[in-house]
């Protein structure tokens, strides 16, 4: 009898133990694995994932696909495919709203730096496709382009020396915008543009502004109007357009609340452009454009009332790079009062989610392995971004 109850006691306590190591390794978020089961395991870092903040986060990736994210692993690995983390920040992919790519070193440049996606908004068609066929392609970034804008005969974008379609009518609109999907275009951007009192030029009439937003929304894609005043920028979302390109600059007034209240009740981004307006404003300190701070002031407001913010810097406007001055626009950002977070959100997951870019600015399980590593935490000292320690397109380290 004695012996029968020790062996079942010795069973019991046995089988505990076996039931509580398998709870142990179900309930660990695998964190025992076979290293050399993945292309890259990044251990102890803090993550900017698009959406929030993880403070310490392993991850494990293979054939350039993000396979697992682990949250506060003990674990330490070690491996020559592993990158320990500890003091440093992983994020997604940064990406520039506003930009002109007409050569493909412009997509190197930008991935060396950590920008994996660029939103071009205005190339020659023929410029655009050429560029689209280099995105795949792992020391160049993800691109995406409107191809030509819609303008008007004589307007913006007619001066850079190649042919550009022009629209006068809005019963050619039809036509016009069916030409720019079969050239491949991913959105569609539209001029507003009428200069100046003293240096007046052509633009879009109200008619085809409004048809071409018309069928833009209908086509289901994304429409970006450029405008220098305020109320073009009222206008434009009034009649029915995704976002605008730029804060304005040709107001002397603060923004009224009905302005504010349309803007806000149609839900349009925008993209504010702060250092193209900063260059623009040092080069010509005597403009009688809006000051900066004046335009900080509109943006914060706009931010503060519910407007998605896109990071986008304009270049090769200004002498604007396709790298590193993104980061300058995403501190400009912090400067005049959007949370650190909300900044990143601004490079990062907001474009993807107004421009319609699937898995860009996110980093998830199954989500393609683009990501940056940054020496020091972006969400204490912006500036951190600055010091990159590493770039991954599709899993593959592109800077060291």
């Amino acid at each position: 009898m004695v012996k029968t109850t020790l062996f079942r006691n010795c069973f019991i306590s046995r089988t505990s133990i076996v039931i509580s190591f398998l709870f142990f390794l179900i309930n660990a978020s695998t964190p025992w694995v076979n290293l050399l089961e993945f292309d890259l395991i990044i251990q102890n870092v803090k993550l900017f994932d698009g959406y929030k903040v993880i403070n310490n986060a392993t991850l494990l990736i293979k054939d350039g696909e993000i396979k697992s994210i682990i949250e506060n692993s003990t674990i330490d690995y070690s491996a020559s495919n592993v990158v320990n983390g500890k003091g440093q920040t992983l994020i997604p992919g940064l990406i520039n709203a506003h930009v002109h790519a007409f050569m493909p070193q412009n997509l190197k440049e930008a991935a060396s730096a950590g920008v994996l996606t660029l939103v071009d908004l205005f190339n020659a068609s023929f410029a655009a496709t050429a560029q689209r066929s280099f995105r795949d392609s792992v020391e160049y970034a993800y691109y995406y382009s409107s191809g030509f804008a819609v303008t008007a005969p004589g307007g913006h974008t007619t001066q850079y020396g190649f042919p550009v379609p022009t629209i006068t009518k809005a019963s050619d609109a039809e036509q016009f915008v069916q030409d720019r999907i079969d050239e491949g275009s991913d959105f569609i951007k539209l001029i507003l543009e009428p200069g100046t009192a003293d240096d007046p030029i052509p633009t879009l009439s109200d008619s085809v502004l409004s048809r071409v937003l018309q069928l833009v929304k209908e086509k289901g894609l994304t429409s970006v109007v450029h405008i220098s005043y305020r109320a073009d920028a009222v206008k434009a979302a009034t009649l029915g357009a995704s976002g605008i390109a730029h804060i304005w600059k040709r107001d002397s007034t603060d923004i009224s609340e009905v302005e504010l209240k349309t803007l806000v009740d149609n839900d349009v981004f925008l993209i504010p452009t702060l250092l193209v307006r900063k260059r623009i404003l040092e080069s010509d300190p005597s403009s009688k454009n809006m000051k900066f701070e004046q335009m900080q002031k509109e943006i914060l407001k706009l931010y503060e009332s519910g407007i998605t913010i896109l990071a986008g810097t304009d270049p090769p406007a200004y002498g604007i790079n396709f790298g590193s001055d993104l980061i300058t626009e995403i501190q400009l950002l912090v400067e005049l009062g959007l949370p650190e977070i909300e900044a990143l959100k601004a490079a990062t997951s907001n474009i993807s989610e107004r421009f319609r870019l699937g898995q860009k600015g996110y980093i998830k399980v199954g989500n393609s392995a683009d990501f940056v590593l940054v020496n020091g935490d972006p969400f204490s000292e912006i500036s951190d971004l600055n010091n990159v320690a590493g770039v991954w397109k599709k899993g593959v380290r592109i800077k060291n």
